[in-house]
């Protein structure tokens, strides 16, 4: 999804907005799945948008350092999965220490 939006090389903006768009739809969809409801919930809907904005910003970051597009794609999975991780576990209310240990270890190795 990342190295899609990253690899065309397009305006730093288009990257981030794009990469932002990836993150949303993914979320949003991971997100609802863990409480099937008809409806969108509006909790997942503003949790969905954090972590797209949060990859948006730091895709628009990275797009001004000079890295190459893997390491790049790499840094910003690796955000993604971190976050939507934590998240993940606080909607299905098994959010402990040890679980966000382990998401930021992660960030942490791959940064």
């Amino acid at each position: 999804m990342v190295l899609v939006a990253i690899s065309f090389r397009l305006n730093f903006i288009v990257s981030g907005v794009l990469a932002g768009l990836f993150a949303f739809l993914l979320s949003l969809q991971l997100f609802w799945s863990v409480q099937l409801d008809t409806g969108l919930n509006r909790k997942i809907l503003i949790l969905s948008l954090g972590v797209a904005l949060i990859t948006m910003e730091v895709t628009l970051l990275l797009s001004f350092i000079p890295i190459t597009l893997n390491v790049a794609a790499l840094t910003i999975a690796a955000i993604y999965y971190s976050l939507s991780g934590i998240i993940y576990n606080y909607l299905t209310e098994r959010l402990y220490k040890s679980v966000v240990r382990e998401y930021a270890t992660v960030a942490i190795v791959i940064l």
